[in-house]
């Protein structure tokens, strides 16, 4: 197997994730031209749940799946709290929670 191959290989197996306090638009612009860049796509990004609806735009019907968090990090919502942010987040167009 070339080295081509094995690398989007792995890069398949991979997501790609921007959970941090500063994520913003313009960065998940640029994490999702990433995710589907050469030698291949990777398996998923990442994001908070405000940026699932931009992602999908983005994304359209690539192979790469949007994860998201929610209850996170202080997991202190209730259920019917989680249970609101996952129907949104799904509704927005997350493959993964």
């Amino acid at each position: 197997m070339s080295n081509a191959s094995l690398a989007a290989r792995a890069l398949a197996l991979l997501d790609l994730t921007d959970l941090s306090d500063t994520a913003d638009a313009a960065g998940l612009e640029a994490l999702c031209a990433k995710a589907v860049s050469t030698p291949g796509p990777v398996a998923a990004i990442c994001i908070w749940p405000r940026f699932v609806a931009q992602a999908r735009a983005i994304l359209g019907t690539s192979p790469v799946r949007i994860a998201t968090v929610v209850n996170f990090p202080q997991g202190e919502a209730t259920g019917a709290e989680v249970l609101a942010e996952t129907q949104a987040a799904l509704a927005d167009g997350a493959d993964e929670i």
